[in-house]
């Protein structure tokens, strides 16, 4: 079944994909949000009547990604109080490398560690046993330790499968 978009919805479709598609040849932090906008075929006021920052445009991109593959019915739904490394992690390593464009133009542009403090909250959680009160600079080395494995699996080309991945983050005391 297609999902169907509003209309406002499809203006932030165009945003962020007009965002990342300068992110392939420009800088992050050089791209304006003027440059956006004409590449988006939007109005300035377009962008700011729906973000606040170029951040905000990729944090909400990628929930949208998130939601539409979390949210299917051929992918694994877990929840993390069953504590199974393995059905956690294979679906986001699966979903790393059928979005491998996008999270490339994030590793070129320095903003996996930011996309994952973000991102994955309930994966920090897992890992830390549910103690929502752990210090937020651990959470913080995680969320680094995250963006580093993904940065690595980018570098590799991918190389590794994602059965693999998981051994391989699973095999590193937290």
């Amino acid at each position: 079944m297609e999902k169907k978009y509003t209309f406002n919805e499809t203006v932030r479709e165009a945003i962020a994909l007009s965002l990342i598609q300068l992110m392939k040849t420009k800088p992050f932090l050089q791209i304006s949000i003027s440059e956006i906008a004409k590449v988006a075929g939007v109005s300035r006021s377009s962008i700011y009547r729906n973000f606040d920052s170029k951040e905000q445009i990729l944090i909400g991109y990628i929930h949208n990604l998130y939601n539409d593959y979390f949210l299917t019915e051929d992918v694994l739904h877990y929840f993390p109080e069953q504590k199974d490394m393995q059905k956690f992690l294979l679906p986001r390593f699966q979903f790393i490398k059928q979005n491998k464009d996008f999270f490339t133009v994030l590793h070129k542009n320095n903003l996996l560690y930011y996309i994952f403090e973000q991102m994955e909250p309930e994966l920090i959680l897992l890992l830390n046993g549910q103690d929502s009160t752990q210090s937020p600079y651990y959470l913080s080395m995680f969320a680094g330790s995250y963006a580093a494995i993904i940065s690595r699996w980018i570098d590799n080309d991918f190389r590794e499968s994602e059965d693999e991945m998981v051994k391989i983050f699973s095999s590193y005391p937290l």
